[in-house]
């Protein structure tokens, strides 16, 4: 069994190593380059995206935060901008929305916006993601096809050639009117700067950008509250902390979703880049870890492997939409670590931990609940006691768990005979169309259940000792003792 991929809270990318996590997709001009997730270069009509294959539960909220890099342009503008957006995480062909003044979520003209989406954030420099033009949906007040320029625009759910309604937006060097502007002191660009200006990635020097986006549930109705704060420094050694929106996001949340990023160029360029990706849940407050059981007596055969599942009905799975994301594995209790100190190692599925070599055996953690256990030849009538933790959606660990495996001697296998006819123990029997043919288990002990495959699919409704065989293919029979 091979480890699943992740999903649920917590995520965490930097993006300044050569490779990403698995499941991390990338499209257009996206690419990994000098310690950032770069979406385009400063060249004419350049488009990147990149979304996390990872679904996240929605009903306690999501928190992201990033660092972006918006610099090196050329020409008079520009352009055009970035955006981080949500959409269904139950859509099985992802596409990202129109490019340019769209920025990958939005639809533009004759392009579709981003397949089931269900919010998209622009930071918009060159001005078109918050007005009507190219076909969009809503704009800023008065704006039909004006350019508005240094915005942060806040577009709704849609679909194709549908929806991806004007929600807010805000002009971050513009006075503006009806609270869509900034007092002259707290104004700032989106763009770090133009030709000749460099990625800035110390706090402390002009030009930083950081992004803090919550969406925490909306106790008294659908949807979210939605709060989006950025660090930006406009004066050395002089960082700040600005509230761009702080209100009610009044749309029903898919069961779970998935996060991305796009950005484009157009006519005027610049660098568009991100690192330092963090998503985990908003409500922690009101997550419960799980609770595991002790179980005792499992049997295992030696010198052989031996397939387990915890359920979810077997432990206590307290939060709403909850499973097990995975099982890690401990010699003792005091070898499980309490990493809720650090965010990025709560709640992660720890490689080393999926595996646990003994001197008696192996075990392995699979996908979900599943794990297997290797028991080495010459261990019968061993017992082994480890621990064990489960890991939620939500990132929650449960405190840990023992598993008491005893290692039985592997039984002998069971023979299948034919009935009707002359050589019962032949390994093929070739029938005519129509005719068909009894096999039965035998074996030297007394049996409490049989599983019967047909070319390895398991045959669900066939579990007693004879079956009647109509259909060409390889058969096989597990037969399982009272020490299972």
């Amino acid at each position: 069994m091979e480890a699943k991929a992740q999903f649920g809270f917590p995520y965490c990318e930097t993006f300044q190593t050569t490779s990403t996590q698995a499941n991390t997709v990338f499209g257009g001009n996206a690419v990994l380059v000098d310690g950032v997730l770069r979406l385009t270069n400063n060249q004419n009509n350049q488009v990147g995206y990149v979304y996390i294959d990872v679904p996240f539960p929605s009903a306690y909220g999501i928190k992201a935060e990033f660092e972006y890099f918006s610099y090196g342009g050329s020409g008079q503008f520009l352009a055009d901008g970035l955006s981080i957006f949500l959409f269904d995480a139950a859509t099985q062909n992802f596409s990202p929305g129109g490019f340019g003044g769209s920025l990958g979520y939005a639809q533009r003209n004759e392009e579709p916006g981003l397949t089931n989406a269900y919010l998209g954030i622009g930071f918009d420099e060159f001005g078109n993601f918050g007005n009507r033009a190219e076909g969009k949906n809503g704009g800023f007040q008065g704006v039909v096809d004006e350019l508005v320029p240094d915005a942060i625009v806040v577009r709704g759910p849609g679909n194709g050639f549908s929806g991806y309604p004007f929600i807010v937006g805000r002009k971050t060097m513009a006075s503006g009117t009806e609270k869509d502007g900034f007092n002259p002191g707290a104004q700032f660009p989106i763009s770090s700067g133009g030709a000749g200006t460099f990625r800035v990635t110390d706090p402390n020097q002009p030009g930083y950008r950081k992004v803090f986006l919550e969406l925490q549930p909306d106790p008294d109705g659908v949807g979210y509250f939605l709060t989006l704060r950025m660090q930006v420094t406009t004066e050395p050694n002089q960082p700040r902390m600005v509230t761009i929106f702080d209100r009610p996001y009044d749309f029903p949340a898919p069961k779970e979703l998935k996060i991305g990023f796009a950005a484009s160029t157009g006519g005027f360029t610049n660098f568009h880049e991100i690192r330092n990706l963090i998503v985990e849940v908003s409500a922690d407050d009101f997550l419960v870890d799980p609770i595991g059981v002790d179980f005792s007596d499992v049997a295992s055969c030696e010198g052989q492997e031996n397939q387990y599942y915890i359920t979810d009905e077997e432990v206590v799975l307290p939060n709403i939409d909850s499973q097990i994301r995975c099982l890690q594995f401990f010699e003792s209790l005091e070898d499980i670590q309490d990493n809720n100190a650090d965010r990025c190692n709560q709640g992660k599925c720890i490689e080393e931990n999926q595996v646990l070599v003994l001197p008696q055996g192996t075990l392995r953690a699979g996908e979900l609940g599943a794990y297997t256990f290797f028991p080495n030849p010459g261990t019968r009538d061993q017992q082994v006691e480890v621990y064990y933790t489960i890991t939620d959606n939500y990132g929650k660990t449960s405190s840990g768990n023992k598993i008491t495996l005893n290692i039985q001697e592997s039984p002998a296998p069971v023979r299948i005979l034919a009935s009707d006819v002359e050589n019962p123990l032949e390994e093929s029997y070739n029938l005519c169309p129509g005719e068909s043919v009894q096999f039965i288990s035998e074996g030297d002990e007394v049996y409490e259940r049989y599983e019967w495959y047909r070319n390895g699919q398991l045959l669900e409704n066939e579990a007693g000792a004879e079956i009647q065989i109509t259909e060409p293919g390889m058969y096989e029979i597990w037969a399982y003792n009272r020490k299972n």
